[in-house]
């Protein structure tokens, strides 16, 4: 089917449009990539099948318009792709780096106040077992010593447990 004159201008357009958009996701896509940061390998990776995506997506619009690939077709993506890359991209990562900024912080700080009843919790149980601590220590050395003692008196055998009762007896 042949395009009018008009039809392949605004199919042109829509073109570049296009191209525009997927310049815009990209850039969307890099902020995002630079948020959540991971190895090189997994960057490339996913360059592959975000520019299989896009390919993907422009072939979808052709297919929907009974376009023609043409050579204007792929001219009008790239000329969409180059206005946006030289025009806006700065602008719209400064401002997408900022937004995200900004929200990463909001989350932080909403983990940091939904987290802090149990770190006061924490640190209030670290307080009582120290307390207990300190108060368990004379009883515990006590108690020690008297193991000890008790070890003593099975070595010894019965006969020195009770010549040690009565030599307290006597003093009594």
């Amino acid at each position: 089917m042949i395009l009018s004159m008009s039809a392949q201008a605004r199919f042109f357009l829509m073109t570049v449009l296009a191209g525009f958009l997927t310049a815009f996701l990209f850039d969307l896509f890099r902020v995002l990539r630079r948020l959540f940061r991971h190895p090189n390998f997994l960057t490339q990776a996913e360059d592959v099948v975000f520019w299989i995506l896009a390919i993907l997506g422009v072939f979808y619009i052709f297919l929907r318009e009974n376009a023609q690939m043409r050579v204007f077709t792929f001219v009008g993506l790239f000329v969409g792709m180059a206005l946006y890359f030289l025009t806006l991209s700065f602008y719209v990562r400064l401002v997408l780096n900022a937004v995200t900024g900004f929200l990463k912080r909001v989350v932080i700080t909403a983990f940091k106040i939904l987290l802090f009843p149990l770190k006061a919790l924490f640190k209030l149980a670290a307080r009582l077992l120290r307390l207990l601590g300190k108060l368990l220590k004379k009883p515990v050395k006590k108690s020690k010593s008297a193991l000890q003692t008790g070890k003593r008196y099975a070595r010894m055998g019965l006969a020195g447990f009770r010549r040690d009762i009565n030599v307290i007896r006597k003093k009594v």
